[in-house]
């Protein structure tokens, strides 16, 4: 984390208790998953939708505060870092744009992921995508800056894996920026 983060961490972001944040959250994914019946499909997509709706709270306390934005897809890389920063306290293990011949692309991974931390999930939950929520507030803020992307949750620690890892795709620049 740079000099900027650990400045707006310390004198800007106001602070949440993370146990009341995590049962908050495990609540709501165990409601959607008795919504859904047990469609770990449809619970993943209504987890990544949830997400998106937090978004314009997050992203106007965000500018209100810290005031950065990306203006091209690949800066996206560092600014919802720094606002992953701002919100949870801690930057991603490693974050890494890609641009190749299947396009552009940003991997956030967290190895020490603050949602599903202590949380383990059973074996016929393996394919639920517990912290998709994440990749949703980045789609949308994307949406929000004027570009269109897609993306999830590609792998959860929760789930067995070594990390969280969301996977977000540029698909286009919008003609309405905000």
């Amino acid at each position: 984390m740079g000099l900027k983060g650990r400045i707006a961490w310390r004198f800007m972001a106001e602070k949440a208790n993370l146990t009341l944040l995590q049962a908050l959250y495990g609540s709501l994914v165990e409601l959607l998953l008795q919504v859904n019946g047990g469609d770990i499909q449809q619970t993943n997509e209504d987890i990544l939708q949830k997400g998106g709706s937090m978004a314009p709270k997050l992203l106007a306390r965000f500018h209100d505060k810290v005031g950065k934005h990306a203006k091209a897809f690949k800066e996206f890389k560092d600014t919802l870092n720094l606002a992953y920063k701002y919100n949870f306290g801690k930057d991603f293990y490693k974050v890494t744009h890609i641009n190749d011949e299947n396009g552009q692309r940003i991997l956030y991974e967290d190895n020490d992921c603050p949602l599903c931390r202590g949380v383990a999930l059973s074996p016929e939950y393996k394919d639920l995508r517990y912290c998709n929520a994440v990749a949703g507030v980045f789609l949308e803020v994307l949406t929000l800056r004027g570009f269109e992307g897609v993306g999830k949750e590609i792998q959860c620690k929760a789930a067995g894996a070594k990390s969280c890892i969301t996977e977000i795709k540029y698909v286009r620049k919008l003609e309405h920026a905000t």
